[in-house]
């Protein structure tokens, strides 16, 4: 967390980063200038720019994928959500059909207070997701959660390349591709995502980018093709492939952009029919609205009370949080609106459902790497629009010094905002031995109930519980950590300790393993 208040953020971070942004700006466009337009000029070559991309591509790949890596080695990932996804892949893989087996909403009714039945035994009742059945045969080949961590990194990774495409056909110049590149691989945003177990929503961030990149560069089959893998990432990406197609239409690609729309309407077959059919309850976030019950009556509520709607964005936790996004960019996708909007439909979901105190609203978890996309290119948008009436040498060197502010301003709000790709990710794989020698007595056919930093590590069964929900009862082992944190399982570290001690001293378990805070318990017969 930052650990200041939204009042803080807005009246003394925000100004102050500004202000060095400026700082930079001010030396890129004087005494930096020729350095920076030198450069700029030598990666204008079409060799030296897809090498500079290749080699961000390949530092952002050796870089958060070991801190990926190295998170799991240290029982930092948790049944949600790389538990989960890999539980549903395997179980798919071995002929049940996404078959998952952790009750999210059972987590939420415990934590939250919410009143939801209890969600079937299936993927597709929390998130449909068919893109994981395309990860399916490199999952085969090597069945282990680093698979998922490793994919998830190199699908990342990979976004920069439509980033460099499409920032450079927007602003003619492969230089300003290549910063945009490493704009969007510095984003803290991406890194979130990235450090935070394996989430399919995510996979979209770049078959979004790649879709507008193909678009643009005269490829509609391509740029539908992306478009298409990106409606396959989660179900409420429907809404930003929909935007898409409108950008198309309005900007004169009308067969690829009606398509598109056709296409989107996927996200209505998922939400009114599939989502229904596996779960009655239908889609569990559609009731998570902290300002309205439900998708429509949030879009009544935008229609009939915009004044309520533009106070609640209004408020300091809110614009702190709109603060954090645009910062990186210095607030130019404001200008390039029509291209944000495709961020629209996802920053909807986050600022609608988080309250004041969330986390979600100062950058943690992973939701916010798909609205990268949407500000990248109307940053770019904007860019090309700076300073047009110039000639090409001023234009030029403001918008170079422009994208200098924008790195400088992307690096330090990932660090003020505690960006976790800023840490070094320490690896001790002292403790993940003692799980592996404490996995290996629990046979691959009993139903385990687990804490959550386990979870992932026994992933691989059919039947898989958490120790929050009561299918716990029905487990033949329990795979128990001591909690080193602040709180374990969404509980504070002193009720989960509790916990953890009543099954311990509870007659029906036996122990088969204790060493260095893991525990394993069997049910006695």
């Amino acid at each position: 967390m930052i650990g200041l208040s939204p009042v803080a953020i807005l009246a003394i971070l925000v100004p102050s980063l500004l202000v060095a942004g400026a700082v930079v700006f001010a030396l890129a466009a004087g005494p930096l200038a020729g350095t920076i337009g030198r450069a700029a000029a030598r990666l204008d070559g079409g060799r030296p720019a897809r090498a500079a991309v290749a080699l961000a591509i390949a530092l952002y790949v050796a870089w958060m994928g070991f801190g990926s890596l190295a998170r799991h080695w240290r029982l930092e990932t948790e049944t949600y959500d790389l538990g989960n996804v890999e539980q549903a892949a395997w179980n798919t893989l071995h002929g049940r059909f996404f078959r998952m087996t952790t009750d999210p909403e059972y987590e939420m009714n415990v934590q939250h207070g919410t009143r939801f039945p209890e969600l079937p035994d299936h993927r597709w009742a929390f998130h449909v997701e068919p893109i994981l059945l395309a990860v399916l045969p490199i999952y085969a080949a090597l069945p282990r959660a680093e698979t998922l961590l490793a994919i998830q990194t190199l699908l990342l990774a990979a976004g920069a390349i439509p980033a460099y495409v499409a920032a450079r056909e927007m602003l003619g110049r492969r230089a300003a591709g290549v910063a945009f590149a490493g704009l969007y691989l510095l984003n803290p945003n991406l890194h979130r995502a990235n450090l935070f177990d394996v989430h399919p929503l995510v996979f979209a961030t770049p078959f979004l980018l790649g879709a507008f990149a193909l678009g643009r560069t005269g490829r509609p089959r391509a740029a539908f093709a992306c478009a298409l893998v990106a409606l396959a990432c989660r179900e409420d990406v429907a809404p930003t492939v929909g935007i898409l197609g409108l950008i198309w239409i309005a900007g004169g690609q009308r067969r690829l952009g009606v398509t598109t729309l056709i296409a989107a309407v996927w996200g209505a077959l998922v939400f009114g029919w599939i989502m229904p059919h596996v779960n009655p309850q239908g889609s569990i976030f559609a009731k998570r609205f902290v300002l309205a019950s439900g998708p429509r009556d949030l879009m009544r509520m935008i229609v009939t009370q915009p004044g309520v709607v533009l106070w609640f964005l209004m408020r300091p936790a809110r614009l702190a949080y709109e603060a954090y996004l645009l910062l990186p960019f210095a607030f130019f996708p404001l200008a390039g609106l029509h291209l944000l909007l495709i961020a629209a439909p996802n920053f909807t979901t986050i600022v609608f459902s988080a309250h004041d105190e969330s986390g979600l609203l100062v950058g943690l978890y992973h939701y916010h790497a798909v609205l990268v996309p949407g500000m990248l290119l109307g940053t770019a948008w904007a860019l090309a629009r700076v300073a047009r009436r110039q000639d090409p040498a001023r234009r030029e060197r403001a918008r170079l010094a422009l994208l200098a502010a924008m790195a400088f301003l992307t690096v330090a709000t990932g660090i003020a905002w505690k960006d976790p790709a800023w840490a070094w990710p320490g690896l001790d794989r002292s403790r993940l031995a003692v799980v592996d020698r404490a996995r290996r007595l629990i046979p691959p056919d009993a139903s385990v109930a687990a804490s959550y930093v386990l979870g992932p590590h026994v992933a691989q069964r059919r039947d898989l519980y958490t120790l929050y929900s009561p299918n716990h009862a029905k487990a033949d082992f329990l795979f128990l950590a001591n909690c080193r944190r602040n709180g374990c399982d969404g509980m504070p570290r002193a009720r989960y300790d509790a916990e953890m001690a009543a099954f311990r001293a509870d007659p029906a378990w036996r122990p088969v393993f204790e060493e260095d805070g893991i525990v394993v318990l069997r049910r006695k017969r």
